[in-house]
């Protein structure tokens, strides 16, 4: 049913707000969480979006509306490589 949900928001002209609204919903009755973080990444700008939404609830999208910058970012490195980049120690450069 969740996945059914969140893949029909595929075709819709929901909002972005709206669309993780229904995504936290579904993803809470898969787990249990306190907030999920969505990263937009916009490489032709160079630029990526941190977006909130408020765990358990299903309700209550909170947008940061923070745009920062990707140079020199481990988004970056992870968008050039196109994959998942694992990181054993976060404070070595």
């Amino acid at each position: 049913r969740v996945l059914n949900e969140i893949t029909g928001l595929g075709g819709s002209r929901h909002t972005l707000d709206e669309v993780l609204v229904v995504f936290g919903a579904g993803a809470a009755h898969l787990v249990r969480f306190d907030a999920l973080d969505v990263a937009l990444l916009d490489v032709e700008r160079g630029d990526f979006e941190v977006v909130d939404v408020v765990g358990g609830k299903g309700e209550g999208v909170t947008r940061r509306d923070r745009r920062l910058p990707l140079g020199e970012t481990l988004m970056e490195q992870v968008a050039a490589r196109n994959a998942p980049l694992r990181v054993d120690d976060a404070s070595h450069p």
